[in-house]
């Protein structure tokens, strides 16, 4: 990949939806040439989706995530596990993990009778191989643009949040929501024969949904090995915190380009990032400048290497 490439990722990481005339402007090509680019970066897997990041809370699910540390398994009963997870319908995110946890999920669950019922058909199934396990609940998760690929500061972010009053989703606009979870660049047409609504109020509605913040933004799924980034995730156990040490903290995180996420849970850890950079000599830079800079807040702290994502979605499927 050249610059423009890079440019081209970073740009439709900030808005996957956007016209490949808006997006030629941008990068200084003309929309052909954008188009053809994108493409290439598509067929070279580089691309993996054009995925829209919603805010899960407001369409009613709780999420839940689950670490496991498993015992006595090979490959065959892993990828059995693995392939669990992925044909469950309520698991919106499974990735293998290096580091003390082996594996990760994501549920999202109408209520909590859902989710037990769910994990109890695991947990009979393969509980036998769980060695360790924590369970935290998602409250709020910030989505960072991917500012690495062009050496910026974060400059942009998307929350999501437990509101405090749900809002109704009618059926209609769940349908645009259904249709934009599987693609972002879904056509206002393709659209409009799914919800089986017209184009003029599709577009009228996506606007609706983008102000009442239940369409967030539409981002971009990388395939990281393909431009040579590493993905981890760092767990903090913070101490001694005042109101000073959380803005400074907040200020790091904001200022560095290679945090992508940073999950708010409850019993999770006290601060919870996701890096994406280049390699582990790397990662231990950013944790030095992370440790001299709160030596005092840090207690301790885990690193794990999320090897490979195994299901990305933003919907129960």
């Amino acid at each position: 990949m050249d610059k423009i490439d890079k440019k081209i990722l970073y740009e439709l990481d900030l808005n996957s939806r956007q016209s490949f005339q808006s997006l030629g402007r941008k990068v200084g090509l003309g929309k052909e040439t954008v188009f053809h680019r994108v493409q290439k970066l598509k067929e070279k897997e580089v691309i993996d989706k054009f995925i829209t990041i919603l805010n899960v809370h407001e369409l009613g699910y709780q999420n839940y995530r689950l670490f496991l540390k498993l015992k006595n398994v090979d490959s065959k009963t892993e990828d059995n596990i693995i392939k669990f997870f992925k044909e469950l319908k309520s698991i919106g995110w499974v990735v293998s993990i290096e580091g003390y946890w082996n594996l990760g999920v994501w549920f999202m669950v109408d209520d909590f009778c859902s989710f037990k019922e769910d994990y109890k058909k695991f947990k009979n199934k393969f509980s036998n191989f769980i060695a360790n396990e924590k369970l935290s609940i998602f409250s709020d998760v910030k989505y960072f643009s991917r500012s690495y690929l062009v050496s910026k500061k974060n400059n942009s972010v998307l929350e999501v949040k437990v509101p405090k009053e749900k809002q109704k989703i009618r059926e209609d606009e769940l349908n645009i929501i259904k249709k934009l979870a599987e693609n972002s660049r879904a056509s206002v047409l393709e659209i409009s024969d799914y919800a089986n609504i017209s184009t003029k109020t599709v577009m009228k509605k996506i606007k609706d949904l983008e102000k009442r913040k239940v369409i967030l933004g539409y981002r971009l799924k990388i395939n990281l090995e393909k431009i040579g980034v590493e993905y981890y995730k760092l767990h903090f156990k913070l101490n001694n915190l005042s109101e000073k040490d959380k803005d400074e903290i907040k200020k790091f995180i904001y200022e560095n380009p290679n945090i992508t996420y940073l999950d708010e849970t409850i019993s999770g850890y006290d601060l919870e990032l996701d890096i994406q950079i280049e390699d582990k000599k790397e990662l231990d830079g950013l944790l030095t400048a992370l440790k001299n800079k709160f030596k005092k807040n840090i207690e301790n702290y885990d690193v794990l290497i999320y090897i490979k994502e195994h299901k990305h979605i933003f919907l129960p499927s």
